[in-house]
């Protein structure tokens, strides 16, 4: 796959719950337990064939993207300057993160063909990986990378297995 291409407006947006467990009376180092829902669209080069597994370079289309729906389960190490009455502090979250894909779809528009499919077996349905959050307050900056591939194992492009892992970036925010 060394033609792939993506592209940096690819978008995701998340949203759940996370059960604080402080672990000290000052309430400044704890667990977290979640659960959340997540939504990916992932704008990119590449075209999967009707419903299957493979994966092809796509040249000339003026859409192509997936769409991923996800169900999140997130474990974090907390802390944080907080005091029992002090809601505005800093904060490090590390964690893992641990999703089961509920829904999937690839549209392709472009060359004479127009595509649309759903609940794709190309991308694996688990998938789990590192995250972290750091800021002050509401506003933290978040960062998760996935330590398995977006694509099952049985997924190819041009005759080889899709090693890409999931990267996001962005931004975080709390309400107490």
């Amino acid at each position: 796959g060394s033609n792939f291409s993506g592209t940096i407006l690819s978008t995701s947006f998340a949203i759940g719950f996370i059960k604080d467990l402080p672990m000290n009376s000052n309430r400044n180092i704890g667990f977290g337990l979640g659960i959340g829902y997540s939504y990916g669209v992932f704008i990119q080069n590449m075209k999967i064939l009707e419903n299957s597994n493979v994966v092809e370079i796509a040249t000339d289309y003026s859409i192509n993207r997936f769409r991923m729906h996800s169900v999140e389960v997130p474990i974090e190490f907390r802390w944080r300057t907080s005091t029992p009455s002090k809601y505005k502090f800093w904060r490090v979250y590390a964690g893992v993160k641990f999703g089961y894909l509920i829904a999937s779809k690839a549209k392709y528009k472009g060359g004479g063909e127009s595509l649309n499919y759903s609940n794709l077996n190309a991308f694996e349905k688990f998938n789990y990986g590192l995250s972290l959050s750091a800021g002050y307050n509401t506003w933290n900056i978040y960062l998760y990378y996935g330590l398995n591939p977006v694509f099952s194992n049985k997924a190819v492009l041009e005759g080889d297995k899709i090693n890409m892992n999931a990267i996001k970036v962005g931004l975080m925010f709390y309400i107490l």
